[in-house]
């Protein structure tokens, strides 16, 4: 639909919309830049793992018990161990991570602290763009909820900004609903494909019981 076709008030209405855009996008490359600048390298540190060093216990755990049988009761004394293993394993890349992106970070404060002030004070000069021009409350500053708004008015779905709102409000609730069946189903799906998982972990387990028992004969 072109803006000849539609009321003065509807026009007024996506004129105000497309300046919000331009400025929320504005402020979101504005954004981007300062996160990466203070985020530079911050990001590798997260693959860091030694998640290898548990993997490799389990074949070592299972050796011990088949050979020379210092277990009593294997199957308790291995879940006990990987859980142990795991447990501390994870505090250890837990702290570490944290500390090591705290410390580049602030690294990184330092070498683009002035670039990253001018960034700051130029986003703050798009916020007060945005309350001195925009009509759209707050709340939907962002690139969805103002392309949803100018397609409500485009497509006759809403003539006034208050249907714009209540239909995209409409809209976000209905999303959450299907979005809560989805994860319900999803959970379902976990918990089913958990038990089987464990019922082939138990069966093994059971058939290297046996053949450790052939073993110590």
């Amino acid at each position: 639909m072109s803006l000849n076709s539609i009321t003065q008030d509807k026009k007024e209405l996506l004129e105000n919309i497309y300046i919000s855009k331009r400025l929320v996008e504005q402020f979101g490359s504005i954004y981007s830049d300062i996160n990466r600048l203070y985020n530079s390298k911050a990001k590798v540190i997260d693959f860091i793992s030694i998640y290898p060093a548990t993997i490799g216990a389990v074949p070592f755990v299972l050796v011990l018990d088949l050979v020379v049988g210092i277990f009593s009761t294997f199957l308790a004394n291995l879940i006990f161990v990987i859980m142990a293993m795991n447990f501390v394993t994870a505090i250890i890349v837990l702290i570490t991570k944290n500390y090591l992106i705290r410390l580049v970070q602030q690294q990184n404060i330092k070498k683009n602290g002035h670039e990253i002030e001018a960034l700051k004070c130029e986003g703050q000069k798009v916020i007060f763009e945005l309350q001195k021009h925009s009509i759209i409350p707050q709340k939907y500053w962002t690139m969805h909820a103002l392309s949803s708004f100018e397609g409500y008015l485009l497509n006759i779905q809403a003539d006034s900004l208050k249907e714009c709102i209540n239909i995209y409000e409409q809209q976000l609730q209905h999303m959450e609903r299907i979005n809560e069946l989805k994860n319900i189903q999803y959970g379902l799906n976990s918990v089913s494909a958990s038990v089987e998982s464990l019922n082939r972990d138990v069966r093994e387990v059971h058939r290297t019981i046996k053949l450790g028992q052939i073993f110590k004969r």
